[in-house]
C-alpha cells in the first residue's frame, strides 16, 4: 500500500514538473478572470445608446417570427444573431450583453495567434491584455452594438490570413475571405478595407493569393446590394440615411470644424490611454523617419492612414457621428505598433503592459467626453428614476408615449418599461407630428391606460392643452384622465386612462 502511494505521488509530481504554464494558458487564466468581472459588472451597465435599443427592438421581433431583412440602413447579420440568442434567452437587456461579452472574450485568442506571428507569444499576451482593458472596448462589450461582433471576425479573419501567407496555404487564405465577409454583415467598416487589404497582400506577397482573399470577401457586399436592388430597385437603398445626414449634420461653423478634426486623435487617445498613445505616436515617428525599419509595419502605417483619411472625410461630410465607438475599427488597425514597441523593449515588458492598461482604464473615469469611460452608464441620472416610476405604474396591457427630451432618456425609459415596442410611441426630434396624431389616437385607444412622459420644452406642448386632469390633444377625438406622478425641471410623468 505504501509503495502504491508512494508511485502515485512520483508521478503526479512528475506531471507537474513536466507541465509547463505557457502563456497561451495564461490567456485562458486570465480570460477566464476578464469573463467573471464582466458578469459581475452587468447588474451596474445601463443601456444608454438610443442605437442599441433600437437594434435590440428588432432582434426581438427576429426573435419572435424569423424574417429576410431584404434592405435595411444596418446590415442584418446582427439581427440574425441577437434574435437566435433572444429565442434561446428572452431577456431583451441581458442576452445581447451576454452575446457581446462571449464575443469579446473569444476574440483574445485569434488576436493572441495573429499577435504571435507578427511579435512572440509573451508580446502577443500582453497586447491580449492592454486591447481587452481598452475603455472602448471594454465599454462596447457590454452595449448591444455591432462593433464587437464585427470586429470579433475581422479579427478572426487576420489571424487565419496571417497563417494561410506566412504558410502558403490558400485553403486559409480562402477562409480568411470569407470570414472577412461576415465581418460586413455586421458593420460596412469591412467593405472599404477589404480592397485595401487586397492590394497590401498583392504587393507583398502575390496577385493570386489577393484574389484568394478579396473574391470571398466580396460575397456578403454583393449579395446586400442585390437583396436592396431586388427589393427597393436602388442597389444603395440601405446607404441613403448617409445622404441625409450630411444635409442635416452639416459643419455650421469654424468651431464644429476644429471639433470634427481633434475628435479621432482625442477618441484614440482614450482608446490607448495617454501613455499608451504617446507610444503609438513614438512607434509612427520611428517609422517615418527609417521607412525601412520594418517593411510589414509601413504597411500597417499605410492601412491605418488611409483608413484614418476615409474616417474623417465622412465625419466632416456629417454622414460619421463624433461617437467613441466608431473608433474601435481605426484602434484595431493601430494596435500592432504597440506590438512594435514590446518587441523593441527588453526590459519591464510586464510592468509596462500594467502601466498602460491601468492608466487607459482608470483614467476613462475622468475624462469629460461622454462615452469614454469602460462601463456604460447614463448620463442623465434623472432617467432611471423615471424608468423605475413608469415601470412601477404599468402592466403589460398598458401603453406609454414618449416626448423626445434626449436621445438617452428617450430610448432608455421605454425599453426599461419592458413593454413591447407595439405599446409604446416615441416622438423624436424629428417626427411629423400631423403623421403621429394618428399613430396617438391609435396608441390610446389599444392601450386604455399607461403612462405618458411630458417635456415643458418638446413637441406635445403645441399639440396638447391640460385643464386640470384632463389631457386633450388638437385633432385627437380622445379625451385622457391624468395624474402626476412625477414632476422635475420640466420633465412630467402622467399616468393616464380614458
Amino acid at each position: 500500500m505504501m509503495l502504491f502511494f508512494t508511485k502515485n505521488v512520483m508521478t503526479k509530481n512528475l506531471i507537474f514538473n513536466n507541465f509547463k504554464f505557457s502563456n497561451f494558458h495564461w490567456l485562458i487564466v486570465y480570460s477566464i478572470f476578464l469573463l467573471t468581472v464582466k458578469l459581475l459588472l452587468l447588474p451596474y451597465v445601463q443601456a444608454n445608446n438610443s442605437d442599441g435599443i433600437c437594434r435590440v427592438y428588432l432582434s426581438l421581433k427576429m426573435a419572435d417570427s424569423f424574417f429576410l431583412i431584404k434592405s435595411y440602413n444596418w446590415p442584418p447579420l446582427f439581427f440574425y444573431l441577437m434574435g437566435a440568442a433572444l429565442k434561446i434567452y428572452h431577456n431583451p437587456f441581458i442576452t445581447p450583453l451576454i452575446v457581446n461579452i462571449m464575443l469579446s472574450i473569444i476574440m483574445l485568442f485569434p488576436l493572441y495567434f495573429l499577435m504571435k506571428r507578427l511579435f512572440n507569444d509573451y508580446t502577443a499576451l500582453l497586447l491580449c491584455i492592454i486591447f481587452s482593458l481598452s475603455p472602448i472596448v471594454f465599454q462596447l462589450s457590454l452595449l448591444s452594438m455591432s462593433e464587437i461582433p464585427s470586429v470579433f471576425f475581422i479579427v478572426l479573419s487576420a489571424s487565419l490570413l496571417a497563417k494561410g501567407l506566412i504558410d502558403k496555404s490558400n485553403v486559409y487564405i480562402i477562409l480568411a475571405g470569407l470570414i472577412f465577409s461576415i465581418a460586413g454583415g455586421f458593420r460596412y467598416d469591412s467593405w472599404f478595407i477589404a480592397p485595401l487589404v487586397a492590394i497590401i497582400i498583392a504587393y507583398r506577397f502575390s496577385f493570386k493569393e489577393a484574389l484568394l482573399f478579396f473574391i470571398p470577401a466580396l460575397l456578403f457586399p454583393i449579395y446586400w446590394l442585390l437583396s436592396n436592388y431586388f427589393t427597393t430597385g436602388n442597389m444603395f437603398a440601405s446607404f441613403t440615411w448617409a445622404v441625409d445626414a450630411t444635409r442635416t449634420n452639416k459643419i455650421d461653423s469654424f468651431d464644429a470644424f476644429l471639433r470634427r478634426t481633434w475628435w479621432f486623435p482625442l477618441s484614440l487617445i482614450f482608446a490607448f490611454g495617454p501613455i499608451g498613445f504617446y507610444s503609438f505616436i513614438k512607434e509612427i515617428y520611428k517609422l517615418i523617419k527609417n521607412r525601412n525599419y520594418h517593411k510589414t509595419s509601413f504597411l500597417f502605417f499605410i492601412l491605418f492612414v488611409i483608413v484614418y483619411l476615409i474616417f474623417t472625410i465622412n465625419c466632416y461630410r456629417g454622414s460619421l457621428l463624433m461617437q467613441h465607438r466608431f473608433t474601435l475599427t481605426l484602434y484595431l488597425l493601430s494596435f500592432p505598433f504597440l506590438g512594435y514597441y514590446f518587441k523593441n523593449k527588453v526590459k519591464n515588458k510586464f510592468k509596462m503592459m500594467l502601466l498602460f492598461s491601468i492608466s487607459a482604464f482608470f483614467l476613462a473615469f475622468v475624462y469629460s467626453s461622454k462615452g469614454a469611460r469602460p462601463i456604460p452608464r447614463l448620463h442623465n441620472k434623472e432617467a432611471s428614476i423615471i424608468a423605475d416610476i413608469i415601470h412601477k405604474n404599468i402592466s403589460s396591457d398598458s401603453g406609454l408615449l414618449v416626448d423626445f427630451i434626449d436621445w438617452e432618456t428617450s430610448y432608455y425609459v421605454p425599453f426599461m418599461s419592458e413593454l413591447s415596442q407595439d405599446n409604446c410611441l416615441i416622438i423624436d426630434q424629428n417626427s411629423n407630428m400631423e403623421f403621429l396624431k394618428k399613430d396617438i389616437e391609435f396608441l390610446f385607444i389599444n392601450h386604455s391606460e399607461g403612462c405618458i412622459l411630458y417635456y415643458n420644452k418638446g413637441k406635445l406642448v403645441n399639440e396638447s392643452s391640460i385643464q386640470g386632469n384632463t389631457l386633450t390633444f388638437n385633432k385627437i377625438n380622445v379625451q385622457i384622465k391624468i395624474s402626476t406622478l412625477y414632476n422635475h425641471k420640466g420633465v412630467i410623468v402622467y399616468k393616464y386612462h380614458l
